[in-house]
């Protein structure tokens, strides 16, 4: 009779693990999408982050519970200034947009990923979260017209921009599952609007 029990609690949690693994795949493989934007990529990021961190394996791409999230752009990733001319006269104004000369954050054609650009993609996509506005300049000009600067950081470019699900390191798959059946990666590409 004890063995029938203990046979039986094994088996539930046998069970509930395989629920565990499901549930936990589930919620990163609804990722796997043909397009998304930046903001997705982002929140599977911050996903990835928590996991690794709740698991304790933040440096630790060998542990078990680790999940690894990959992308590449087709298009550099640099911060953006906007500026702004106002006749205070007139109401008049002219815009200018140009990209920060040395702002270069991501470059097209490279492989991004937790494991291997960890403080990098945290510092300029996951921190520097300031939707609008990074910086602000008035400069008056002359009789009643000012310059306005704006500058954006890269993370509004970014969640903007296209992706989908996609093998970008070569080895023919964009979900890597590891020896538990737990997803461990996710690979990204950004894809080109018309």
């Amino acid at each position: 009779m004890f063995g029938q029990t203990s046979a039986l609690v094994d088996r539930t949690s046998e069970d509930t693990e395989a629920k565990q693994i499901a549930d936990f795949n589930e919620s990163f493989d609804s990722y796997n999408k043909k397009l998304m934007y930046g903001t997705e990529i982002i929140s599977v990021l911050n996903k990835a982050v928590d996991n690794n961190r709740i698991y304790g394996a933040t440096n630790d791409p060998s542990s078990v519970y680790y999940v690894d999230i990959a992308f590449r752009l087709k298009r550099e990733v640099s911060e953006t200034v906007e500026t702004y001319t106002l006749n205070e006269n007139t109401g008049e104004y002219s815009m200018r947009t140009q990209t920060t000369p040395n702002s270069q954050i991501f470059t097209n054609g490279v492989n991004y990923s937790l494991s291997s650009s960890g403080e990098k993609i945290k510092s300029c996509i996951l921190i520097n979260k300031k939707e609008k506005v990074e910086h602000k300049t008035i400069r008056w000009l002359g009789k009643r017209e000012k310059e306005y600067t704006l500058t954006y950081k890269a993370f509004s470019e970014f969640k903007r921009r296209a992706f989908q699900c996609k093998d970008i390191d070569g080895d023919g798959k964009n979900v890597t599952y590891n020896e538990s059946g737990r997803i461990c990666k996710l690979e990204f590409e950004e894809v080109l609007k018309n």
